[in-house]
């Protein structure tokens, strides 16, 4: 009886070890599962970032290209500078609608984190780190640097 008891004690042993490895079998397979669900959800959202970035400023070139149509009828009528001044009063303003603004650099302290230094020059009439000339309008986007202002910056003279 004994041995009876032993082989009865096997059995639900055996039993239990294979109902544990169906579990384990069947844990595996949903973690498998649960791997390739997260990895086409990431691939989704890599092609749907990128689609977002890709059109992102899709509204600001349809804008601007109403300003470029602008520009080519004003190149049909010779002279007409004050035109080209309406053109580009309307291209600042859809600038600003985006959230790009000018950066004001004539007569400002130089700024390393806005401005850019092409030149030096040795001036009388300013004080020494002064910008002087503005040779290329920086901007800025949402209150981030678009691009430096590259200026021309007073030094101080020999005198």
């Amino acid at each position: 009886m004994a041995e009876q008891d032993g082989r009865s004690g096997r059995r639900r042993e055996h039993v239990e070890v294979r109902r544990l490895e169906a579990s384990i079998d069947d844990l595996q397979e949903r973690l498998a599962r649960a791997n390739a669900d997260y990895q086409n959800l990431e691939k989704r959202v890599i092609r749907e970032r990128y689609q977002t970035t890709l059109f992102a400023n899709e509204g600001l070139l349809k804008e601007l290209l109403f300003i470029l149509d602008d520009f080519e009828r004003s190149f049909q009528a010779p002279g007409d500078h004050e035109g080209n001044r309406l053109i580009y009063d309307n291209l600042l303003a859809v600038l600003a609608k985006h959230g790009v603004q000018r950066i004001e650099a004539l007569h400002q302290s130089f700024d390393p984190n806005r401005h850019e230094a092409v030149a030096l020059t040795k001036t009388g009439h300013c004080l020494p780190g002064t910008v002087i000339a503005d040779t290329a309008r920086g901007y800025m986007l949402h209150g981030n640097l678009l691009r430096p202002s590259k200026v021309i910056v007073s030094e101080e003279s020999d005198d």
